[in-house]
């Protein structure tokens, strides 16, 4: 089985095969290539492919392109690694595993989570983002789990902790990268919260999957992330120059939307990082039709909020 990604590019505009992958990093390919080192070394290799033909790192590519990925399935598989990590499913094929904060999901050096696991990672996690993620070594269960991703039949559900008073309800409707976005946030709580005045906790439903996408929503909206360190709304990764604008459905909540003058600001409290976890994930394993579903224990961060549901009365949120 291949996996098909189109590359999007500005206007006319065309790129040399082997500057290709930022453009590709929000593509099905990130599935199975996990970084501009390794894109290069898929050129190499001949796995690459456009129209039936293997691609080089000098070839150009245009907007609209469509590229192909596959490598030969081997039926060898490593052991998954087993002192300092923690499983919420695993088979011969593939590994449901709970990446800590601070680790990458992917990149250069041994640091990171790609490079400590056999197979490739089927999806990411932001560097500071806790979290369920799968891993596989069956290319034939990663390409089908990368067109689950892309249906939408994957269901990944988050924990966050928001700047100001949300609103009950947020259904966050944004285009990100040039394509439609959703996220759908709940309230569990509101309280104070040091340089921000108060704070809400969330769960949070991803109904798509794109880079940053929760970081990026809730900014735009004026209910930044409690612990980010990036200004996506004047930043370029949350610029609307694609022509999108905001979509904000608000339920029955007493927020405006708007962050009620404790939106994003200038202060970042950084005594707990990014609070941001990825709490729960379940999918239909391609392979077995079996329906997996793992919960994860919550952070200590969020459960040293003192206003915050405790123990069952969390978890219950999370039902598996």
């Amino acid at each position: 089985m291949a996996i098909e990604a189109r590359i999007v590019l500005p206007g006319d505009s065309r790129v040399r095969a082997q500057s290709a992958w930022a453009h590709l990093t929000d593509s099905p390919l990130s599935a199975v290539i996990a970084g501009a080192n390794a894109w290069r070394r898929a050129l190499e290799s001949g796995n690459v492919h456009r129209s039936g033909e293997p691609l080089t790192r000098a070839s150009w590519l245009a907007d609209g392109d469509v590229l192909t990925w596959a490598a030969a399935e081997s039926d060898e598989r490593e052991d998954w690694p087993e002192q300092g990590w923690t499983y919420g499913f695993r088979d011969r094929d593939c590994a449901v595993v709970w990446k800590p904060a601070g680790m990458p999901t992917s990149g250069n050096g041994g640091l990171n989570l790609a490079c400590q696991m056999p197979g490739h990672p089927v999806h990411r996690l932001d560097k500071n983002t806790s979290g369920w993620l799968i891993v596989s070594q069956n290319t034939h269960l990663t390409a089908a789990l990368t067109q689950a991703f892309s249906r939408g039949d994957i269901q990944k559900s988050y924990l966050a902790l928001a700047i100001g008073q949300t609103p009950d309800r947020l259904d966050i409707r944004l285009p990100l990268n040039g394509r439609p976005c959703r996220t759908v946030c709940e309230r569990i709580a509101t309280g104070p919260w040091p340089l921000h005045g108060q704070a809400s906790l969330l769960k949070v439903d991803l109904h798509t999957g794109r880079t940053h996408q929760i970081r990026r929503h809730l900014h735009v909206i004026g209910h930044g992330l409690v612990g980010e360190d990036r200004d996506w709304v004047n930043g370029e990764r949350a610029s609307l120059a694609n022509g999108g604008r905001a979509s904000l459905a608000i339920g029955d909540g007493n927020g405006d939307g708007n962050g009620n003058g404790n939106g994003n600001g200038s202060a970042i409290y950084r005594g707990w990082g990014l609070f941001l976890s990825a709490l729960q994930l379940s999918f239909e394993h391609p392979l077995t039709g079996e329906r997996v579903c793992c919960n994860g224990v919550i952070p200590r961060k969020f459960r040293k909020i003192r206003w915050a549901p405790q123990g069952e009365d969390l978890s219950s949120l999370f039902p598996s």
